[in-house]
């Protein structure tokens, strides 16, 4: 038997284009050039001060970054 947990506080995003990941990389607390296929990453975007806004997963879908929010 399956079992979804349905989780209403995270959404999934997904960014391409030939700026994506160095908007990616400017923006996250992780080095978004280790993203590979095979190794998601975790990161955390910051306010300007510094204080965590919200944390991420980042997946490597090839032409797309797909983000677990």
């Amino acid at each position: 038997m399956t079992h979804i947990a349905q989780l209403t506080d995270r959404s999934v995003l997904a960014l391409q284009g030939a700026d994506a990941r160095p908007f990616l990389q400017d923006m996250l607390t992780n080095d978004v050039d280790q993203l590979a296929p095979a190794t998601p990453l975790w990161a955390a975007l910051l306010s300007a001060q510094g204080r965590p806004l919200a944390d991420m997963l980042l997946f490597d879908g090839g032409d797309v970054v797909w983000l677990d929010v």
